[in-house]
């Protein structure tokens, strides 16, 4: 959407005001994305078998001893 706004800013189409806020809106998707993706993951159902497999090897491990 804010890309949008910057490209109709470029052709007139818009106020470079309204540009310029879709300059911000574009950034802060941008920010939001790459903070979300780096601090929030969600697991996978890969992960999630790889964590349940390490887990039965710990318990495996466990009994040996």
């Amino acid at each position: 959407m804010g890309t949008i706004l910057v490209i109709g800013s470029w052709m007139d189409e818009v106020s470079s005001t309204i540009g310029w806020i879709g300059f911000g809106v574009s950034c802060t998707a941008s920010f939001v994305s790459v903070v979300i993706k780096k601090y929030w993951r969600i697991p996978s159902a890969s992960e999630e078998e790889t964590q349940s497999e390490k887990e039965k090897n710990t318990e495996s491990r466990n009994t040996d001893l």
